[in-house]
């Protein structure tokens, strides 16, 4: 019979291997933490005024979310002269709004047309003053008559909905609010359609 020696203890880390390794398992831990707060955590600051200054940013922050990536925008024909089109791009917390206008041609949008609109599934009728529109948990437009000499019949078209068509939505209270203020704008300030004045009893 073989008889087995004594066992012999494996040798054990020293204390400065030890602490090495704690060190660097807090450091990956926190490293992950960090990147996550980063990523995930950091709040959504919307500024006190968006779209280059025209909108209270008090309308934009409830259809965004709290937290995630930074607040950012692009704009064009906002808060400056316009030709007649224009937008405002908004992002913040990993989800995006689209403000646009667009002056239309008499006979391209007839009072039959902007009703048939808000009767499709999921839209609920808008209507401010002379404006007539449609309003939804993802989207919200008016059209209101706005003349010019060329074309005393011309329309234009207030529009807010979410960038990215991925499910997201929001309160129908909160995107009429935003509708309404980014119609005012466009049609008071922007514009100066005749008429627009009505606007303000909505």
């Amino acid at each position: 019979m073989v008889e087995s020696g004594p066992a012999v203890d494996a040798p054990r880390p020293s204390r400065r291997a030890r602490w090495i390794a704690v060190a660097v398992g807090c450091a990956v831990l926190a490293g992950g933490i960090g990147w996550w707060a980063l990523r995930e955590g950091s709040a959504v600051a919307v500024p006190a005024k968006v779209c280059d200054g025209s909108l209270g940013g008090s309308l934009v922050s409830p259809l965004l979310p709290d937290h995630g990536t930074a607040y950012s925008e692009e704009v064009q024909g906002f808060g400056t002269g316009s030709s007649g089109v224009g937008f405002c791009s908004i992002r913040g917390g990993g989800q995006g709004l689209r403000l646009s206008y667009h002056r239309w041609t008499g006979d391209s949008y007839s009072d039959k047309t902007i009703e048939k609109l808000a009767s499709a599934k999921g839209r609920q009728a808008l209507k401010v003053g002379t404006a007539k529109g449609d309003v939804s948990n993802t989207f919200g437009e008016l059209f209101v008559r706005c003349a010019s000499k060329a074309d005393p019949d011309s329309k234009v078209q207030v529009s807010v909905e979410y960038l990215h068509r991925d499910g997201t939505k929001g309160a129908v209270a909160d995107l009429r609010a935003l509708t309404v203020a980014a119609t005012r704008y466009v049609a008071q300030d922007l514009l100066d359609c005749e008429g627009a004045e009505t606007l303000d009893a909505g």
